[in-house]
C-alpha cells in the first residue's frame, strides 16, 4: 500500500471515529433543540401498563398541559378522576372521587422524572439524563432517554417525536413493567394562564397539606406517597412513568 493510500485510509478512520464522537454529542443536542423551542404544550393522552408477560394490567385516559418552567396539569379522566398539578414549587393531588388534595413539594425526585425532561431548562436535562438517539427519517426521531440518579423508579424511557411534537412516551421500570402513553390532539406554543396549574379547593374536599401538616416530615414525595388512599398517577408521572 502507498504512503498516499495510507494516509488517506488513516485520515478516513480518524473522522469516522471525530464523527461518530460528535453524533453521540449531538443526540442531546437534537432533541433539546426542539424540547427548549417549545414554551407550551396540551395534548389528550392515552396510556397502558403492561406486565412482563405483555399484559394489559392498567389503561388510562385523559388530558395534558405543561408551560415552562415547571408547571404542570395531568388530568386522568378514566378509569378514575384524578388531577396532579404543579406550578413548579408545590405539587397538587387531587382525588375527585375521594374528595381528598394533597398538597407536597416538589423535592429533588423531579430531577429524575419526565416532567423535569418537558419542562425543564437545557442545563438541567442535561445532568439529569442521558439521551441516544435510536431512529431517525424524515418525520420522526425516536430517543432513549435513561435518568442519571441510581434510585429513580424507571430504568429507561422511549420518546418519541413526529414534527417536532412529542407524540408518545415508552416506560420501562426496575420490574420489567412497560407503561405506554400516546398524546394526540397536540398544541404547541399557545399560552396557558398560571391559574390552570394551581388547585384552590372547596370547604368539601379532604386537604392533607405538607406545608401546615407537621405529621409530615422529611422525605417529601415518598413521605406522603404512603398516605394517598389510591393508586395515584404520580407514581407514574412524578416518580417513574407519566406524565
Amino acid at each position: 500500500m502507498s504512503k498516499y493510500l495510507k494516509a488517506l485510509v488513516a485520515s478516513c478512520c480518524i473522522s469516522w471515529a471525530v464523527v461518530t464522537s460528535v453524533a453521540w454529542a449531538d443526540d442531546a443536542d437534537l432533541l433539546l433543540d426542539v424540547l427548549q423551542q417549545q414554551r407550551s404544550m396540551q395534548a389528550e393522552f392515552t396510556q397502558s401498563i403492561t406486565d412482563t408477560l405483555g399484559r394489559e394490567i392498567q389503561a388510562s385516559r385523559g388530558s395534558l398541559k405543561i408551560q415552562k418552567p415547571k408547571q404542570f396539569l395531568w388530568r386522568t379522566s378514566e378509569p378514575f378522576e384524578q388531577e396532579i398539578i404543579s406550578d413548579g414549587e408545590k405539587m397538587w393531588v387531587f382525588d375527585v372521587d375521594l374528595d381528598q388534595l394533597t398538597i407536597q413539594p416538589v423535592d429533588q425526585q423531579w430531577d429524575s422524572t419526565p416532567a423535569l425532561l418537558l419542562t425543564g431548562d437545557e442545563d438541567e436535562v442535561r445532568k439529569n439524563f442521558v439521551i441516544q438517539l435510536v431512529s431517525k427519517d424524515a418525520q420522526s426521531l425516536i430517543f432513549n432517554v435513561s435518568p442519571v440518579a441510581t434510585d429513580s423508579a424507571y430504568k429507561s424511557l422511549e420518546l418519541v417525536l413526529e414534527n417536532k411534537k412529542v407524540v408518545g412516551m415508552r416506560f420501562t421500570d426496575h420490574l420489567g413493567q412497560i407503561s405506554s402513553i400516546q398524546f394526540t390532539e397536540i398544541v404547541t406554543d399557545k399560552p396557558i394562564a398560571k391559574s390552570e396549574f394551581i388547585i384552590e379547593p372547596s370547604a368539601e374536599v379532604d386537604v392533607i397539606d405538607y406545608f401546615k401538616d407537621a405529621e409530615f416530615e422529611g422525605d417529601g414525595l415518598d413521605d406522603l406517597n404512603s398516605h394517598l388512599k389510591t393508586d395515584s398517577e404520580t407514581a407514574r408521572f412524578t416518580d417513574s412513568v407519566s406524565p
